[in-house]
């Protein structure tokens, strides 16, 4: 044996005593036998070199195949293209005495008429007488034995064809298997894409979702007191809570919440604490506050206010001030910061004991204030 790389078991036989290559049948046109050029398959799966092929169906008008006598026409060939680069992968060596050229099997025949044809006579005699003698002995194989052996033969082929063929269907079945599963991959990629798309779009349109709520929520808050026509009344919860922390610490101040004059009015709110003159007295006065109104409305503030301790149970013995704005007042110019620093109003509104002893105070322990606030 002579295991040699890139040759390709099978391809080609050596007989060591006479060194003659003998070619696969597989890769045997059945027409010139020679290697096959540009194999072309049949439909009932024969190979033959395509001049070969072409030359049997058009110029000798032969419609059968040359092997099984199955009827083809021309567009019933297709080339062979796996056989194609099976035949350019094989290697052999060549069978002419003393070479040792490995050379492509498709490039075998090329080296033979290049490099031995002229050394034919150059071939040992005792060869040559070799071969004679076992010609002179050899005998013709009856009719019956050659009809068997061709069978044989043609059955063998055929058998190898067809699992040449299954093997080229199973090949192109794994390919679109292949192009299949690569395609579904793409398919679920492009799903996982659109899927995070849209859950980035959920996120985003339920952050906006809750932004509106938030504003939609803070609308509704604020909306009784954008139409409440400057009539707002303050509830303030724990009052002796807050007295008694307004007691301890005299800056302590408590602020209502902000209410408007009209829709596109100004904006108001009150303050109540201990009256820096005073400490027996509550203090109530007003300030202004910054709103989205102010661009459109006139400057300095004019107008009437009106301060209303209620009664829970007779309101004749309720505590009312009414004062009016007065021009030159820094209170009644357009605030600058959220609640404009000065304020307007009364610094002893009401006796801190006349509030607890009168009845002023409600069973939750809150007493209400009502402003009013009209333009002029």
């Amino acid at each position: 044996m002579e295991p040699e790389e890139n040759i390709v078991n099978g391809s080609c036989k050596f007989d060591n005593e006479k060194r003659i290559s003998l070619l696969e049948p597989r890769f045997e046109c059945p027409i010139c036998l020679n290697c096959l050029k540009d194999p072309f398959l049949t439909k009932c799966g024969h190979r033959f070199c395509q001049d070969c092929i072409l030359e049997w169906i058009r110029n000798k008008k032969r419609e059968w195949c040359p092997v099984d006598q199955n009827k083809i026409q021309e567009r019933d060939l297709f080339p062979d293209n796996y056989t194609r680069r099976e035949i350019t992968q094989q290697m052999v060596r060549c069978s002419f005495p003393n070479c040792e050229t490995i050379t492509p099997l498709l490039d075998l025949e090329k080296h033979l008429v290049e490099n031995h044809e002229n050394n034919k006579s150059n071939l040992n005699g005792d060869v040559v007488d070799d071969i004679a003698k076992k010609a002179e002995s050899w005998e013709a194989p009856s009719k019956n034995q050659c009809n068997t052996q061709v069978q044989l033969i043609t059955t063998l082929y055929e058998r190898v064809v067809q699992l040449e063929q299954k093997q080229r269907e199973s090949e192109l079945q794994l390919e679109q298997k292949t192009r299949q599963e690569q395609k579904t991959k793409e398919l679920i990629m492009q799903l996982e894409y659109k899927t995070r798309d849209l859950e980035l779009q959920l996120t985003n349109s339920r952050a906006t979702i809750n932004n509106m709520l938030i504003e939609r929520d803070q609308f509704l808050s604020q909306l009784p007191r954008k139409i409440c026509n400057g009539c707002h009344v303050w509830n303030v919860v724990n009052i002796k809570q807050k007295l008694l922390a307004m007691s301890k610490e005299p800056s302590e101040m408590y602020y209502s919440e902000g209410f408007y004059t009209s829709y596109l009015g100004y904006k108001f709110c009150a303050r109540l604490n201990l009256s820096p003159n005073n400490p027996c007295y509550l203090s109530l006065l007003v300030h202004l506050m910054k709103s989205e109104n102010d661009h459109i409305l006139g400057w300095p503030f004019k107008g009437r206010i009106s301060f209303t301790l209620i009664h829970p149970i007779s309101l004749e013995h309720s505590l009312s001030e009414v004062m009016c704005t007065k021009s030159g007042l820094k209170a009644f110019e357009r605030p600058v910061a959220a609640i404009s620093p000065r304020a307007f109003g009364y610094t002893e509104f009401a006796l801190i004991d006349d509030v607890i002893n009168k009845g002023f105070i409600n069973d939750d322990e809150s007493v209400n204030i009502k402003i009013e606030i009209n333009c002029v």
